[in-house]
């Protein structure tokens, strides 16, 4: 018996866990130089994933993520190891395009405190200098609204 059209597989499912990663062409200097020597190299993602001991979709996320880089947890000093002689790649070269492509999607400048942290520190100081040893739980309240209030 034929199968109704309203009965067939989708294409593309979603996966169980709701998410899907997109696919992102490689743009930090990171990804571009492994993605450039794979292909001059003529080597795919698992044979890639074999050598440097992850699994092909960790690799693939490190060359096609949005943020240029692949995570500190997943990529250690040793894989970059690997990954240089997997690729006959220097490893300075393999750093450098690394540490470019994090330095890349990071905003750079120093960190400026939120509003909301300065209060907080005016909150620390208004208990510390409060001689009571005991404070009830009306008077800390107010103390936390009028700094809200000032830091708005």
């Amino acid at each position: 018996m034929p199968r109704l059209l309203i009965n067939r597989k989708k294409l593309n499912p979603i996966p169980p866990c709701g998410r899907r990663v997109i696919y992102q062409f490689p743009t930090s200097p990171f990804q571009v130089l492994i993605e450039n020597a794979r292909i001059k190299r003529k080597l795919s993602y698992r044979e890639i994933a074999q050598e440097i001991g992850k699994s092909a979709g960790v690799v693939w996320q490190w060359l096609h993520s949005k943020n240029g880089t692949p995570t500190a947890g997943s990529c250690k000093e040793q894989h970059l190891e690997r990954l240089a002689a997997c690729l006959d790649i220097p490893l300075p070269q393999i750093k450098e395009a690394y540490d470019l492509s994090r330095h890349r999607f990071t905003e750079p400048g120093a960190v400026v405190p939120r509003p909301s942290t300065e209060a907080f520190q005016q909150f620390i100081e208004a208990v510390e200098h409060d001689k009571r040893t005991v404070l009830k739980k009306t008077y800390v309240l107010n103390l936390a609204k009028r700094l809200l209030k000032s830091g708005q």
